[in-house]
Order: structure tokens, then C-alpha cells, then sequence
């Protein structure tokens, strides 16, 4: 989650020129070269503030959006990792969700003509193939609904938490940041969860 390593930020009259992770403080004499501090390598870029020596972000909403964005990334990764039911583990990527709900409509068809319990499939699921009647793919199905939408509520959560301290009275961009780092690992719903559907 958070960045890694040093980088330095080129001052530019009160304003961030350049963000490197390379030391540029011997490599360009003359030019004013200021560390960027642990809490926002993440985050240092063009356009931030240099202020007292220290980089700072040109305001609270802009690192609230920063935030949001990488807060974003994350939801996908987390979105993207599949559910467990009964020990197999399923896709709950777009793709993963539409072939599942897909399906479902297919069976629920084919059982409306030929009758309940008459239709099955062999289903890929990660690294095993598995027989799933209509009342397994639904599961399937609703526990990989219930993992997106667990899935965004935690994004929602995170981004809630640092939006209310960007906008809280006193508050600077140190708190904000903490909020992120407090909130960023945990809370996302384990794909194992699905296993109890």
C-alpha cells in the first residue's frame, strides 16, 4: 500500500517541479532538492507545495482524491480475487460475474421446460473442475454477488473515513494520511468468507 524507498521533490519557487526516486541532490548542482517526507512518497507529485523545507499536498481535498484513487485500485484487486464455496474458489471478476449470472438464466430456462433438477454443468473453477446443479450455481452465483458488494462498501468505508478527516476543522494532511494508512489493510472481506454460502 504505502510507497517504498526515498524520493525527492525539485522546488520550484514554493511548488513541486519534479518528483524522482533517483538522489538528484549531487547530480544537479544549484537546483533545490528536498526529501519527501516517509508518509507521502505515495503521494508527492507536480503541483505540491513546498512549504517551511517541507512538501506538502496543495490541499487536503486534492490528497483526499489522491486517496481515492489508489483506494479504487485496490477495491479492484480486492473485488477481483474470487470467492470460496465449498472449498473451490470462483472468479468474481466482470467477466467471472457475467458468466456466472449467464448461466444461471440458461439453467433456470432449460429447468422451466425439462424440469427442476434436470440440468447440470461442469464448472472451471480455480485449478478444479466442478458438477454444479442450479441450487450450487445460484450459491456460487450470490456468493460471488455478496463478495462485490462487501467488496465496495469497504472502498466506500475507506474513502468516507478519509474524506470526513480531509474535512474535518484543525486537520492536516498528516491525519488524512494516517486515516488512509490505519484503514488501507484492513476491513476488505476475505474470499474465503464465500465457503459459509
Amino acid at each position: 500500500h504505502g510507497g517504498s524507498g526515498m524520493k525527492w521533490a525539485l522546488n520550484r519557487d514554493g511548488e513541486v517541479g519534479q518528483v524522482t526516486d533517483t538522489d538528484p541532490t549531487e547530480l544537479f548542482v544549484g537546483q533545490v532538492w528536498i526529501p519527501v517526507t516517509a508518509e507521502l512518497v505515495l503521494f508527492a507529485e507536480p503541483g505540491y507545495r513546498v512549504v517551511e523545507g517541507e512538501i506538502c499536498p496543495p490541499s487536503l481535498g486534492h490528497l483526499a482524491a489522491q486517496i481515492a484513487a489508489i483506494v479504487g485500485e485496490r477495491y479492484s484487486r480486492e473485488r477481483d480475487k474470487g470467492v470460496t464455496v465449498a472449498g473451490h474458489v470462483y472468479r468474481t471478476d466482470r467477466d467471472g460475474r457475467g458468466d456466472l449470472a449467464d448461466m444461471v438464466k440458461t439453467a433456470e430456462e432449460i429447468e422451466a421446460v425439462q424440469g427442476t433438477g434436470t440440468w447440470a454443468i461442469t464448472w472451471k473453477a480455480e485449478g478444479s473442475y466442478v458438477l454444479l446443479d442450479l441450487t450450487t450455481l445460484k450459491t456460487v452465483s450470490l456468493a460471488s454477488a455478496a463478495h462485490v458488494v462487501a467488496t465496495v462498501a469497504r472502498e466506500k468505508a475507506i474513502n468516507d473515513a478519509v474524506a470526513a478527516q480531509a474535512a474535518a476543522d484543525g486537520a492536516s494532511w498528516r491525519d488524512v494520511v494516517a486515516v488512509y494508512t490505519t484503514e488501507i489493510d484492513s476491513g476488505w472481506r476475505d474470499p474465503e468468507e464465500g465457503a459459509r454460502c
